[in-house]
């Protein structure tokens, strides 16, 4: 039985902080793989400030390289990204594996708005990272609600944070200012072959 982590994202763009976090996941859990999953369309965020579902998938690819697998399950799905649809597609595909979804503690908070939560924590265990700004006794609280109402299998786990984020990374090249450290090479290479996200 394989130990699989599935890290799923808008990864607009994809940087070094997010390779850090399935790194540490997977050192963390005893992972044997971890499958970045670039959305499709998210339901959350503002399609504008999103470069294309190609541009994104191309981008993890070229990040991942041989380290991680990347699937385009998500991009090739018509309409919203649905985690849950997601879990339950990948339990089908590994129905004798122990599948973990890599999950930041401010998006397990918010689980609950999600499309269907109970079908998540049917399908996989949690694997629940702190950024470092979240009221700790309030997590733990939320953590034990999720495993009364859902038999939510959640692990936490200590991940190193580097301070970066996507939004940062876009303003910074939509005002002309360095990025090339916050990504890895092949990304800013594509950044700069494609034009994204403004000023270059």
């Amino acid at each position: 039985m394989a130990r699989i982590g599935l890290f799923g994202g808008t990864f607009n763009p994809i940087h070094v902080g997010h390779l850090t976090i399935a790194e540490e996941a997977r050192l963390s859990a005893g992972l044997d793989r971890v499958i970045f999953i670039p959305s499709g369309e998210s339901y959350f965020k503002d399609p504008r400030q999103i470069a294309s579902r190609e541009d994104r998938l191309q981008m993890t690819r070229r990040a991942c390289g041989e380290a991680y697998e990347v699937s385009d399950i998500e991009t090739r799905r018509e309409g919203p990204s649905y985690t849950a649809v997601t879990c339950r597609a990948f339990r089908e595909m590994y129905p004798e594996d122990a599948l973990y979804l890599i999950l930041g503690a401010d998006s397990l908070m918010e689980i609950d708005r999600w499309r269907d939560p109970g079908a998540i924590f049917d399908a996989v265990t949690v694997l629940a990272f702190t950024r470092g700004g979240e009221d700790a006794a309030a997590f733990t609280a939320e953590v034990e609600r999720l495993r009364a109402k859902y038999g939510a299998r959640i692990e936490i786990i200590d991940v190193f944070m580097l301070d970066v984020s996507s939004s940062d990374i876009r303003r910074f090249i939509a005002e002309g200012h360095a990025f090339r450290h916050l990504v890895s090479e092949p990304v800013y290479g594509y950044i700069r072959e494609h034009g994204l996200y403004g000023k270059q």
